[in-house]
């Protein structure tokens, strides 16, 4: 990506090598540069096996695959000491594409005051802000007190308030530049997704992924991507919990599980009573149909009809929306029901101003084209939302988002 855009687009990813692939590379980048390098091996967690060199014969000589990358020696620093951000980015769907970063997150610190000096090089306290790291420092301190600025965790909006109370600096750039990074961070690995997303799954129900991003600031506050974790750790302790409990429960509802049909056929009448539900459908459990990749003749046609690589933002925008087929319904009906279930969670892609990222996509489906011209016609305020839903509702009523073959419902 960062070689077809260009850097001022991804340009936020320190410059990494692979070895021994780019061993020769990172060698010429290290004789030519004083820079320190931070290693970090592949598949591991926790800070281990993490560690800084500056001299070429430090580099890993193993057979296995280690990332290097060039370490950001400029932090920005708050009271002398290093952190990083750990936010979460939810991936709720890939065709097309949905992403989600929740509002809070955590603020790690290093717990040794930072130094560019070379000697203290191997001192990890100083230059690692890995909370398994800094913890078995004797100056280790945990905050049992979200929203105080103490210890050496704090939770996102401790950062915020700090930032607005203690140094004057207006927050919200900052953070629309790390929705930036999120967005294109995720479109990166769009193409290779889709293809085991398209290979593997027959249903789009119950497909999700949650992530783990570590976000690094320098000294002007540019938002640097040091590492997506695959599979985050949600600890327990105060500040964690904090974060990742009321986290972990609204992503359940936005992800929208359905009770079981077995077991929504068992106990019908009570669900309908709990969910206050006066008239129930003869079905309350999960109806597959909702989630179908079949299409429908008209599906099909219009599909083909909006596919074209070649075809341009104004030639799709107004005409896709304007009479939805019954995978349409399904599509939108599902991108609205995950957004009204968001508080905190924030969906960052796509928005009514996000088409800009469209290009980044190889090209986008006909999917993406489609919530894109939703988004742009229903999506700019709340009583443009309500209109565009009371749309969906009529189709609802007619059963058009059920149509999953033709000459049946």
């Amino acid at each position: 990506m960062m070689k077809t855009f260009g850097t001022e687009s991804f340009g936020f990813l320190p410059r990494t090598f692979i070895v021994p692939e780019d061993k020769e590379e990172l060698v010429k980048v290290m004789k030519d540069s004083d820079k320190a390098m931070i290693v970090k091996p592949p598949n591991w967690y926790c800070g281990i096996g993490i560690k800084l060199i500056n001299k070429i014969g430090d580099i890993p000589s193993k057979k296995n695959k280690m990332c290097v990358q060039e370490y950001i020696d400029n932090p920005f620093l708050i009271n002398g000491l290093k952190f990083d951000l750990r936010l979460y980015v939810l991936v709720t769907s890939i065709d097309p594409v949905k992403i989600y970063l929740y509002e809070e997150g955590l603020v790690r610190f290093a717990t040794a005051q930072y130094s560019n000096d070379p000697a203290e090089i191997g001192n990890n306290f100083i230059h690692l802000t890995n909370y398994s790291v800094n913890k078995s420092s004797s100056q280790f301190v945990f905050n049992e007190s979200p929203g105080e600025y103490e210890g050496h965790k704090w939770n996102l909006k401790t950062l915020w308030k700090y930032f607005e109370e203690e140094l004057g600096i207006d927050w919200k750039p900052v953070w629309e530049k790390i929705k930036d990074v999120c967005v294109k961070t995720v479109l990166c690995g769009h193409e290779q997704i889709k293809k085991e997303f398209e290979r593997t799954l027959k249903s789009e129900y119950s497909c999700y992924k949650l992530f783990g991003f570590d976000i690094f600031f320098d000294e002007n506050l540019k938002p640097w991507l040091l590492e997506v974790n695959n599979i985050p750790s949600l600890h327990i302790n105060t500040i964690d919990s904090y974060v990742n409990r009321p986290m972990v429960a609204e992503m359940f509802n936005i992800l929208g599980f359905h009770i079981p049909k077995v077991i929504a056929t068992k106990h019908q009448k009570n669900i309908a009573e709990k969910l206050n539900l006066k008239h129930p459908q003869q079905h309350l459990g999960h109806d597959k149909t909702l989630y179908t990749r079949l299409r429908t003749r008209e599906d099909a046609a219009k599909c083909s009809q909006f596919s074209s690589d070649k075809l341009s933002r104004e030639d799709y925008l107004d005409r896709i929306v304007t009479d939805l087929s019954p995978a349409d319904t399904r599509t939108i009906i599902r991108a609205e029901d995950e957004l009204s279930q968001t508080q905190d969670w924030a969906r960052i892609f796509p928005t009514a101003d996000s088409h800009h990222n469209l290009q980044f996509l190889s090209p986008p489906s006909y999917s993406d084209r489609l919530l894109d011209a939703w988004e742009t016609s229903w999506g700019s305020g709340q009583e443009m939302r309500r209109k565009g839903r009371n749309i969906l509702i009529d189709l609802c009523r007619e059963g058009h988002h059920l149509r999953v073959c033709d000459g049946g419902s």
